[in-house]
């Protein structure tokens, strides 16, 4: 319960930073059911900030727990985000971009591989004001690249229809 205190005042603390243009938030460490519910809670406080500009989150374990129906409120001011992390879920990071329709530049940095990309970048190849993309793939060094699972990649992108103005890398 004091955990849950915690996680509260700092979710309102963030709420009060209402002039705040960038954040950066980087957790190292698993925290179970508390964990998930404290970051959807923390996405959900970052996109409440009416000038928020860039947002920057570094997620250092490697699960899929951030596989939730949340939605999260329409934030127009957003115009960058960058996911730093280890097999973030798609249906997270896409529930996040539906609610940022201004944004312009999104990263990802990924230390696994992903399973469905070419259907993420599908999902987000209809954001209308996208500039740039950049996807990276890491191979952890406890795991081989599997370069069998990309095999049909380069035809998988050219069915991909990203706004004409776009930088994808």
């Amino acid at each position: 319960q004091n955990q849950s205190k915690n996680c509260d005042s700092i979710i309102e603390e963030i709420r009060s930073l209402e002039k705040l243009s960038k954040i950066e938030y980087f957790e190292d460490s698993q925290h179970g059911n508390i964990g998930n519910l404290f970051l959807v809670k923390l996405m959900r406080a970052f996109l409440s900030l009416p000038y928020l500009k860039q947002i920057v989150v570094h997620l250092l374990h490697g699960d899929n727990y951030l596989d939730t129906e949340e939605e999260y409120p329409k934030n127009w001011s957003v115009e960058e985000i960058t996911f730093k992390s280890w097999a973030p879920s798609f249906r997270f990071l896409n529930k996040v971009l539906d609610a940022l329709p201004n944004i312009k530049k999104v990263e990802i940095f990924n230390d696994n591989d992903f399973k469905n990309l070419p259907v993420f970048l599908k999902n987000i190849s209809g954001l209308k004001h996208l500039k740039s993309l950049n996807v990276a793939i890491c191979v952890r060094y406890d795991k081989p690249f599997d370069a069998k699972r990309f095999g049909n990649f380069p035809e998988m992108i050219c069915e991909i229809n990203f706004p004409m103005k776009s930088e994808v890398v």
